[in-house]
């Protein structure tokens, strides 16, 4: 009898040992098989002593898009505060496009900026010169890169400083994906996205989101702030920033 409840003592240990093990290897895997916080993409060309191409991952959520003092002062151009869906994880960029980086696939005689440095950011870039830059970059296969639609920029400058995203609230007015629309009332929306359609995209005056402001200009509520250009236009106060989708 004595050797019974041993033995059935034994076995209830080791099995909770088998159990606890087998835990333990499936957080491990989980863990391994999560997205990173923050990736570095490596672009040819680029000099060793520049800053790297880091983007930093902004997970699902909902938040607020817009203002309550929508069609007053600086707010002129934001939409009425509305609720908004992100339904899918992507990364952006910890930074804007800085002119090495910017260099490395368009060449130095494509970086008109005002401001001069390697590390500085690319600006005097229109719309069409980003999209320039994210063709030559998805040539190089690694990964879908494009523009952040102005929800997911919003959405992520409310975040930005939980996330280490820096420089959306203070820096320069940034290009968005999408083709503008007036402001107006809207009910909810999941994943809004406004990329126009092919004779938007190839006329030369369509005009394009800018979202943020730059160091010169800008209300406080800066994620809802909201301006536009035209695709071939350019400023020393207007760069980007990019997204990559995750596969």
């Amino acid at each position: 009898m004595r050797f019974t409840s041993f033995s059935a003592g034994l076995i209830l240990i080791i099995c909770l040992l088998v159990i606890g093990l087998e835990t333990d290897a499936n957080s491990n895997l989980s863990a391994r098989g999560s997205n990173p916080t923050a990736i570095t993409i490596d672009l040819p060309g680029i000099p060793a002593d520049a800053k790297s191409l880091e983007l930093i991952l902004v997970q699902p959520g909902k938040f607020v898009m817009g203002s309550d003092k929508a069609d007053s002062g600086s707010y002129e151009h934001s939409w009425p505060e509305h609720e908004v869906t992100i339904t899918r994880p992507f990364y952006l960029g910890k930074l804007e496009i800085t002119q090495a980086q910017y260099e490395a696939l368009r060449g130095n005689k494509a970086n008109h900026s005002k401001h001069k440095g390697p590390d500085l950011p690319v600006e005097k870039a229109s719309w069409y010169d980003t999209w320039l830059f994210l063709r030559r970059l998805n040539k190089l296969k690694l990964g879908q890169f494009r523009l952040p639609s102005e929800a997911e920029w919003e959405y992520a400058c409310m975040l930005s400083d939980s996330l280490g995203i820096l420089d959306m609230k203070a820096g320069l007015c940034e290009w968005c994906e999408d083709k503008w629309q007036k402001p107006h009332n809207r009910g909810p929306q999941t994943n809004p996205r406004r990329k126009g359609g092919f004779f938007s995209f190839i006329w030369p005056l369509t005009n394009r989101v800018l979202k943020g402001a730059s160091n010169d200009f800008g209300p406080e509520n800066m994620s809802a702030f909201r301006s536009f250009e035209q695709s071939i236009d350019y400023h020393y106060l207007i760069g980007f920033r990019i997204v990559k989708e995750l596969e």
